[in-house]
């Protein structure tokens, strides 16, 4: 009994439980949804990249939600697609909640800042604690605790 032949190659693909890979069909495996005619797509917690969706990782660890599922290549927002499992955040971010990843504000430099201020004062303090005194009557403790302090800076 002949069989009718698609009638166009937008019509043609591989049945439900497949995906296209190298111009024939091969089984989904474990993280993979296929729903037909080709399309891949991924459950939560996996990754695969565009080029290669049929090599696919399961996401670990406590951020696992960087991986959102849906089709290859998805990460959560502001996680890089060309790290292995959306591990890595884009430029000027930083993992957040959930996955994604979250701007650095400008409160992230704010103790870094404060701490240098100090740790000048309290050199400065020092140095005016040691230079202001009488040289014959300076205490060595203090030039010493100075010296000191200000090579940890």
């Amino acid at each position: 009994v002949p069989f009718a032949g698609a009638t166009s190659a937008s019509s043609c693909g591989c049945s439900e439980g497949a995906y296209e890979q190298k111009g024939e069909c091969t089984e989904c495996g474990e993280g993979m949804m296929c729903p037909g005619m080709g399309e891949v797509l991924l459950e939560p917690s996996y990754f695969s990249s565009v080029d290669d969706p049929g090599f696919v990782f399961r996401c670990f660890g406590g951020d696992h939600t960087r991986c959102p599922g849906g089709p290859p290549g998805s990460c959560a927002k502001g996680r890089l697609n060309s790290t292995l499992t959306c591990t890595a955040c884009g430029e000027n971010m930083r993992p957040g909640a959930d996955g994604v990843c979250e701007d650095c504000g400008g409160t992230d430099q704010l103790p870094f800042i404060v701490a240098l201020i100090l740790g000048m004062l309290v050199t400065i303090a020092l140095y005016r604690a040691v230079d202001t005194e009488n040289p014959a009557s300076r205490n060595k403790g203090i030039l010493l605790i100075a010296i000191t302090g200000s090579q940890t800076i």
